[in-house]
């Protein structure tokens, strides 16, 4: 394989979910908007219930990440979100032992860290897991993943009601919302790659979380890992084998973690990737700092240019446009080197 490690990291401003979604969350998230009645109705349990009840909760029960309090990892926050070009959740530290991460919220959307999943991780990996919950975010998981377990409960419910006699009808509703499930954390797999931009560190998180601890992180080994999921595969070839793998998958919201990390090197390796983040790449200068814009696209480009490197449209009389930052949208002078308002570095 070619290699594709650690960089400056490209900030992808104008990247959209469909620029990194997996074809198989993109097409179950248009049939769930199709419900009809189904997006109101949970849009409107959220806002006047799930989300104000939960918020008490983290208030009250949790640390708030902030600038002046864990400033570290509100770096890391800061940071992911000015790489998927989105607006800063807010972000909560909850006492769990448990290696793991969550986010909720549709108007207001949060993020919440075990205490776990901060003491197992180097600082690049947890910047990774906010990038994961930043993509269910990014992708508007959050309001169809809640339709989705709902209606899974529901199904349950129901099929335990009938004394098992819808259990076969609500099993073969349920097998397909898992399914989707599954996909949409492969979406927030490719959202944590685009943010660290290092198909090692995504890999370490997942072996991490599949049997990591702090006395044995430095003695795992990666690719001993990914052959892991190899030998799953090869084990589908006996049928007997296949099944048993799909009895222990069929119930689960998450892709086994081996395979997690395989199938995201795949498609750090299939060429997509390198060529989203090279579209963002040669563009991020002039993005940044430049005085032009397409007046097609409407992308920044530089001054020299005859054609928009985003759409191709020849470029004619074009007018200056003011600098801004790219974090804040503070105007800036082009002999500033950093933003007056918040502080970040302009690209040069």
């Amino acid at each position: 394989m070619p290699e594709i490690g650690k960089r400056e990291r490209v900030r992808l401003r104008g990247l959209q979910a469909k620029d990194f979604q997996h074809p198989g969350d993109r097409l179950a998230m248009q049939t769930l908007k199709k419900a009809p009645g189904l997006e109101p109705i949970f849009r409107f349990l959220f806002e006047h219930g799930f989300e104000r009840y939960l918020h008490i909760q983290n208030i009250a029960d949790s640390v708030q990440v902030t600038p002046r309090q864990c400033p570290e990892i509100h770096a890391l926050l800061r940071e992911a979100c000015a790489i998927l070009d989105m607006p800063e959740p807010a972000l909560y530290l909850k006492q769990n032992p448990q290696p793991n991460a969550h986010t909720f919220g549709s108007e207001k959307p949060f993020i919440v860290l075990w205490t776990g999943i901060v003491d197992l991780l180097t600082e690049e990996e947890l910047m990774g897991v906010i990038g994961h919950e930043l993509g269910h975010i990014k992708c508007g998981h959050v309001l169809y993943l809640t339709v989705a377990q709902s209606l899974a409960n529901l199904l349950t419910i129901i099929g335990q009601l009938t004394l098992g006699a819808g259990l076969l009808i609500s099993r073969g509703l349920l097998i397909p919302l898992l399914e989707w499930m599954r996909k949409a954390e492969t979406s927030a797999d490719r959202a944590e790659l685009l943010v660290v931009q290092d198909p090692d560190t995504v890999v370490s998180i997942n072996m991490k979380l599949a049997g990591g601890s702090h006395t044995l992180g430095e003695k795992l080994d990666r690719e001993s890992f990914l052959q892991q999921a190899d030998e799953l595969r090869d084990l589908e070839k006996d049928d007997l084998n296949k099944l048993y793998k799909l009895l222990q998958l069929m119930n689960r919201t998450h892709p086994f973690l081996a395979v997690r990390a395989k199938e995201v090197l795949e498609w750090a390796y299939s060429g997509a990737y390198e060529a989203l983040l090279r579209s963002y790449a040669a563009s991020e200068y002039d993005i940044v700092t430049s005085p032009y814009a397409c007046s097609h696209c409407g992308v920044k480009v530089a001054p020299q240019a005859a054609f928009c490197h985003r759409c191709g449209a020849r470029l004619v009389a074009r007018s200056p446009q003011p600098l801004s930052c790219r974090h804040c949208g503070a105007s800036l002078e082009a002999e500033y080197a950093f933003c007056p308002q918040c502080g970040t570095a302009k690209i040069v």
